[in-house]
C-alpha cells in the first residue's frame, strides 16, 4: 500500500509540473493561438505610395516579415529590404531589429 501511495504522489507531481511549464511556457487562454488574427485596427495615412497603414501589436516570436505576410496578400513582388525601410518610415523611433512583445507598430498594406 506505501508503494502505491508513492507511485501515485510521483505521478500527481510529475503532472502539475508538465502543467505548470506548458501553461508558462504555451498559455492556456484561447486568445493566445499564433494562429489567430491578432490585428486590432487599420488606420488610413497619406503616405507617398497612398498605402494603408495597420497597426499591430507584435507576439512572441513575432518579425516584421511575418506580421507583414499576416496582413498583406502573398508578398512575391516585395523586397525585404523595401518591407524594412517601409516600416522605418512608419515608425522612425524603432529599430526594426529589436520588436518589443506587447507593443504597437504600424505596418504598411501593400
Amino acid at each position: 500500500m506505501y508503494f502505491m501511495k508513492r507511485l501515485l504522489f510521483c505521478f500527481i507531481t510529475l503532472w502539475l509540473v508538465v502543467s505548470l511549464y506548458k501553461d508558462l511556457t504555451e498559455g492556456t487562454s484561447p486568445f493566445n493561438d499564433s494562429k489567430l488574427n491578432h490585428v486590432e485596427q487599420t488606420y488610413s495615412k497619406d503616405l507617398e505610395n497612398k498605402s494603408s497603414v495597420q497597426a499591430v501589436r507584435v507576439r512572441p516570436g513575432d518579425t516584421i516579415l511575418s506580421i507583414t505576410e499576416q496582413i498583406n496578400d502573398p508578398l512575391a513582388g516585395l523586397d525585404i529590404k523595401q518591407i524594412i525601410i517601409d516600416f522605418k518610415n512608419v515608425n522612425p523611433r524603432t529599430d526594426p531589429y529589436q520588436l518589443e512583445t506587447d507593443a504597437v507598430y504600424y505596418f504598411n498594406k501593400y
